[in-house]
């Protein structure tokens, strides 16, 4: 049976002639569609990767063709509609970088039949993108050396951002180093004296110099870096 169509059934009885009966039915118009995201419509992703939104639309019985117009609901402004793929309208592919980290997204996304235009057969269905912090790593540079007991120790630390994304995060990176050394690498560790005060504080630079009287031939350093990133 097509949608929309009128119907008409008569009921003949052959034993008792001329006995009928008739009824006319209609078929609903069956013009609504049902969208469903894949992965639900609360999703938490990465911003250092590439991301894949996915909506299917679907209806009870047959669909034909259709056409699907994306917006934004809410989270730092982006045009939707510039990662559809052309291929399936209902997907977003979007590219790395493109969010904003430590931030929540809404899209919605409104599906119809072609030539079908009245609000009530319009599907419509938002979608929630939590979008998850920075993440990143201490990294030293120039480590795990042999070093010239009699040339200053000279260290680079570094904040190092998982996936290549620049960062838009503005607060100010901040560096602590902490050193404890040994007679031998085969000695248990101390604390290392600290006459200038290089080690346990916090700064701005990421450069550590360690003047040569604080070690002398044939001991081992170890020294550790804290990176913080605002408080």
């Amino acid at each position: 049976m097509e949608p929309n169509v009128q119907y008409t059934f008569r009921l003949s009885d052959s034993i008792n002639a001329g006995l009928s009966v008739s009824f006319v039915t209609k078929t609903d118009k069956d013009l609504s569609l049902t969208i469903e995201f894949n992965g639900g419509t609360s999703q938490t992703l990465r911003h250092f990767k590439d991301n894949l939104i996915r909506a299917n639309a679907y209806s009870a019985h047959c669909i034909g063709a259709y056409q699907a117009v994306w917006s934004q609901v809410s989270g730092p402004a982006l045009d939707p509609n510039s990662f559809v793929n052309p291929d399936y309208p209902l997907w977003l592919q979007i590219p790395k970088c493109t969010f904003a980290p430590n931030n929540v997204y809404q899209f919605k996304v409104s599906v119809n039949l072609l030539g079908v235009t009245q609000a009530s057969y319009v599907s419509e269905m938002t979608i929630t993108l939590n979008i998850l912090p920075e993440q990143y790593s201490a990294s030293v540079f120039y480590g795990d050396r042999d070093q010239f007991y009699t040339l200053p120790l000279s260290l680079r630390g570094a904040l190092t951002l998982e996936g290549g994304c620049p960062s838009l995060d503005p607060t100010v990176v901040t560096y602590k180093w902490t050193c404890e050394k040994a007679s031998s690498l085969y000695l248990d560790y101390e604390v290392c004296d600290d006459p200038d005060g290089l080690f346990g504080v916090t700064r701005t630079s990421p450069l550590l110099v360690v003047p040569t009287t604080y070690y002398t031939k044939d001991q081992a350093m170890r020294l550790t870096l804290t990176v913080t990133k605002g408080s």
